[in-house]
């Protein structure tokens, strides 16, 4: 069973999109636990952008990255995107 604070932060699997800013692909996410622990994130960019991935994010904590994007979960459907070699990032949300 996940703890209460685990599931403030279980993200919800689903697409996500940057409501700010329509440049930034949607993004298709799904999550991996073992036990209460995020494991990995998988994520496969769709939309205007044609579709990328999918690829698996290792996580420590509430933070995914495999050192060229950053995902930092913040609820159960939103969390921070970042791409570390570009000056994108947005904040995510269920669409």
């Amino acid at each position: 069973m996940i703890s209460s604070l685990a599931l403030t932060l279980a993200l919800q699997a689903g697409i996500y999109h940057c409501p700010n800013d329509p440049n930034i692909c949607d993004q298709e996410v799904r999550t991996y636990y073992s036990g209460n622990t995020l494991t990995h994130l998988k994520v496969e960019y769709i939309g205007w952008c044609g579709s990328m991935g999918p690829y698996l994010y290792p996580c420590n904590g509430n933070t995914c990255s495999d050192g060229n994007a950053e995902f930092e979960i913040i609820g159960r459907d939103e969390y921070q995107w970042k791409n570390l070699g570009h000056p994108f990032e947005c904040k995510m949300e269920t669409k």
